[in-house]
C-alpha cells in the first residue's frame, strides 16, 4: 500500500501500532512524530518510519502542515532489512544526516509507478524489486562506506527508462 497525502492543519494519526511498516517523506511543511517516549520536530526532506508492533503518533503543524509520500511494506524479512538503517532504531532520517531527497524521489517516482500500472504479476514483480532497492537506499544511512545514493543513480536512472 502506498500513497501521498495533503494534510490539513492539526491532522493527527495514532496512538497506534501498525503490523507493517510504513515510511514516510516528507515532502512540504512539518509537524511533529512521536516515537520510543521522544518528540522529534520534522520538515520537509525529512523521512520518518512506523514500525511494526511499536505504539507511534504523528500530527501535521498548525500552521504549516505536512504533505507526504508514504509506502507501507510487510513480509517475514523486512524487519531485518530496516535493521540495516538507523531509521529502525531513531525512527527518522533528517535531511541534514543523510541524502533524504534522493530517497525521497525514488519513493515519489515509485507511488506514481504503482498508481499509473496495470497490476500484472509481471509489474508487480519489477514494483517488488523497487523496494528492495529502497530499502537498500536506506540502508545507507549505516553504512556510508558502501555504495551511495550517488552512485546508485545511473541505475536509477535506467530503470526510470522503463
Amino acid at each position: 500500500f502506498y500513497g501521498y497525502e495533503d494534510c490539513p492543519k492539526n491532522y493527527e494519526f495514532g496512538p497506534s501500532v501498525r503490523d507493517n511498516f510504513v515510511l514516510h517523506f516528507i515532502t512540504e511543511g512539518k509537524g511533529v512524530f512521536h516515537f520510543n517516549k521522544k518528540e522529534i520536530h520534522l520538515e520537509a526532506g525529512d523521512l520518518f518510519l512506523l514500525p511494526n508492533n511499536i505504539v507511534t503518533y504523528y500530527k501535521a503543524d498548525a500552521e504549516e502542515p505536512w504533505s507526504y509520500y508514504w509506502i507501507g511494506i510487510s513480509g517475514t524479512k523486512v524487519s531485518d532489512f530496516m535493521r540495516f538503517s538507523t531509521l529502525h532504531e531513531k525512527g527518522f532520517l533528517k535531511k541534514t544526516e543523510v541524502e533524504t531527497e534522493k530517497i525521497g524521489q525514488f519513493m515519489e517516482r515509485l507511488v506514481h509507478k504503482a498508481e499509473a500500472s496495470k497490476m500484472t504479476s509481471h509489474y508487480q514483480l519489477h514494483l517488488l524489486s523497487q523496494i528492495y532497492e529502497l530499502l537498500f537506499l536506506i540502508s545507507g544511512s549505516r553504512y556510508p562506506s558502501e555504495p551511495s545514493i550517488s552512485h546508485l543513480s545511473a541505475l536509477s536512472d535506467l530503470q526510470a527508462c522503463d
